[in-house]
This record gives C-alpha cells, sequence and structure tokens, in this order.
C-alpha cells in the first residue's frame, strides 16, 4: 500500500475514536446494508450528464446545420 493510501485510511479510522458517538446511515428496508460515510455525488454522473448534454449539442448543431 502506498503512502497515501495509508495516510487515507488513518484519516478515516481517527474520525470514529471509541466512545464518539457517530451517525450511522442506513437502508430501512434492509439494515444491514449500512454506512458510517455516506456516499458523495458520484463523479461517474457527473461525467453522464456532462456527455449527455454535449452529445445532445451536437445533434442539434447537426440538425439545424443540415437544414
Amino acid at each position: 500500500m502506498s503512502s497515501s493510501n495509508c495516510d487515507s485510511i488513518e484519516q478515516i479510522v481517527n474520525q470514529f475514536k471509541i466512545g464518539k458517538k457517530i451517525d450511522v446511515y442506513y437502508n430501512l428496508a434492509n439494515p444491514k446494508d449500512f454506512a458510517l460515510i455516506p456516499d458523495p455525488p458520484s463523479s461517474f454522473f457527473i461525467f453522464i450528464t456532462a456527455f449527455s448534454v454535449l452529445a445532445i449539442g451536437f445533434f442539434l448543431c447537426a440538425f439545424i446545420l443540415d437544414y
């Protein structure tokens, strides 16, 4: 493991000290599905959105210039 990975892991572990109260995020339908740190917005979702907007823009430009 690289030192940057170890530093990241240490930062996460240090957030959860023994005796400290924390929030636990869980799925009501399946409580075994839980997380201590909620997922941030996916960069993949942002990429797909940007790609879709660009694709529609190119399609519209091609359609308009064709007339």
